[in-house]
């Protein structure tokens, strides 16, 4: 036969304690990893964003520069 043991009320508080510690630590970890993880999507994007903006600047200064070459042209073709 086998015994039965009952664990008494300090048993079981100490067992839920270790649970909860351990839950606590898996908690902590995953927040600190899902952050990390989230900083570096920022990061990202924003490198993406950036990069957008900056082919915009470039259009917009190939239009610029076109406009003055064609503002140039046509001013010496009027004056000989």
């Amino acid at each position: 036969m086998a015994a039965t043991t009952t664990k008494t009320d300090s048993e079981i508080k100490a067992d839920r304690d270790k649970r909860l510690k351990e839950l606590e630590k898996a908690t902590t970890d995953w927040a600190d990893k899902e952050t990390t993880r989230l900083k570096n999507e920022v990061s990202y994007l924003k490198d993406i964003l950036q990069g957008r903006t900056g082919a915009k600047r470039l259009a917009n200064q190939n239009v610029s520069d076109a406009s003055e070459l064609v503002v140039t042209e046509i001013s010496q073709f009027l004056t000989g």
